[in-house]
């Protein structure tokens, strides 16, 4: 087995599936199943998903796994479901120093468990709009995998602040972001068709850090019906309201 692994790993091969397995090593279902099992064990593949396999090269096995950019385009590939990479992890993969970013984040359209793939534990996000999202390919030893946009990742965090690790974090992340945002970007990330409340709290955080290209978020808001919102959900409606974004600061939320 370990013959066999290191051979399909020098051909360049990275995932597999159960029913590849048994196509090409032959043998019963019992004993492909115990194979694998063993393999598991010592480390020598990884099981992201049910049937779907990593190997996992020397260099690797301290770890349990490859990284994730290695497997995760296959594991969507083989589960039929759209994917980006977001949040915190395309943050990163930005340039943006996440904080706390001890997991990689993962949105799809379904529901999907988290799971732990050696040391690192992936996380899934639910969005019904992620499938028009639009996304980056980032080249990885395996060919590519799709992370959110700038713009897109910008949204994604707002939406999601507790997964964003707070508005203080998102405030922290958004100058490095917003960096190689572009009129182009908004406008594909804004086609989505995100909540007017989450464009507007983005709005006037990008604004607070000197933000370029916010423009582009104001032109979309006009016309479209607002309230005045705070910009932490649920936080006491005092303070005051900010005229061109509609939202009550909350003099808590610093960049950290």
């Amino acid at each position: 087995m370990r013959e066999w692994l290191d051979t399909e790993y020098g051909r360049g091969r990275l995932t597999f599936t159960f029913d590849e397995y048994r196509h090409e090593r032959g043998g019963s279902l019992e004993a492909a199943l115990s194979m694998l099992s063993r393999a598991k064990r010592n480390h020598l593949v990884a099981s992201p998903a049910r049937g779907f396999y990593v190997i996992v090269p020397s260099e690797y096995r301290t770890d349990g796994a490859p990284p994730w950019q290695w497997y995760l385009d296959a594991m969507f590939g083989m589960l039929g479901a759209p994917y980006y990479a977001g949040l915190l992890t395309a943050a990163a993969q930005h340039g943006a120093s996440a904080q706390g970013a001890q997991e990689v984040q993962v949105v799809t359209d379904r529901h999907v468990r988290d799971r732990r793939v050696g040391r690192q534990r992936l996380v899934f996000v639910r969005s019904a709009r992620m499938a028009a999202a639009p996304t980056d390919s980032l080249k990885t030893p395996a060919g590519t995998v799709r992370i959110s946009t700038p713009e897109m990742t910008m949204l994604d965090l707002v939406a999601y602040p507790r997964r964003a690790g707070g508005w203080g974090n998102i405030a922290s992340l958004l100058p490095d972001l917003a960096e190689p945002s572009s009129r182009r970007g908004w406008s594909d990330a804004l086609g989505i068709g995100p909540p007017t409340a989450h464009v507007q709290r983005l709005g006037y955080l990008l604004d607070a850090v000197g933000a370029s290209n916010v423009d582009t978020l104001a032109d979309w808001l006009r016309g479209r019906r607002r309230f005045v919102v705070t910009l932490v959900p649920g936080a006491e409606r005092e303070g005051t309201v900010d005229d061109r974004w509609n939202v009550i600061a909350d003099p808590g939320v610093q960049p950290d």
